[in-house]
């Protein structure tokens, strides 16, 4: 019976099969399948092993349901820390996704602060190359002009007449 039963569990037969073949007692075997779902082979065979008589059978029943009362207990507080475990992924993964926003905030920022110095720039050189066309121009004019001015020279060693007091312009008398 104890080889039929550990076949069984091995097997992945019925659960419930087998503790009827061991003790006759339908309410029995359905509660030894309440108490052996999802457990190996060996513990069907300590079951086994307790012998035919009822009360070892419900002793036995009695500390596999404890046992796997613990081990529900342990997969609780598995899936107790599986949780936080997945709420501090989730915690950093949203950090780590604002940062990324953040950093790709700041890039945007300083790209279109170079495309602005750059425009800049390039208005200032613009601005340059017209000043310059412009002063080159008056430099031409300037040089038309002074060909076609007399040429007067000061007497050397004789300095130009400085102009009367009363003839400065109002702003040149209060600097005197």
């Amino acid at each position: 019976m104890l080889a039929a039963a550990g076949e069984a569990g091995e097997e992945g037969g019925s659960l419930a099969e087998a503790a009827l073949d061991l003790f006759g007692d339908p309410a029995l075997a359905a509660r030894c399948q309440a108490a052996l779902r999802g457990t190996d082979p060996a513990a069907l065979a300590s079951l086994c092993a307790a012998g035919g008589s009822a009360a070892a059978a419900q002793h036995t029943i009695a500390a596999l349901t404890d046992a796997v009362r613990q081990l529900g207990g342990c997969l609780e507080a598995m899936l107790g820390q599986q949780q936080r475990l997945l709420s501090a992924a989730a915690t950093w993964e949203a950090r780590a996704a604002g940062h990324r926003r953040g950093v790709r905030a700041r890039a945007a920022a300083a790209a279109a602060e170079l495309l602005h110095a750059r425009n800049a720039l390039a208005e200032a050189l613009a601005r340059e190359q017209r000043l310059r066309a412009d002063c080159e121009a008056r430099g031409a004019e300037l040089a038309v002009l002074r060909a076609s001015w007399p040429q007067q020279r000061p007497q050397r060693g004789r300095r130009a007449p400085r102009p009367e007091p009363a003839k400065l312009p109002a702003a040149a008398r209060q600097e005197e």
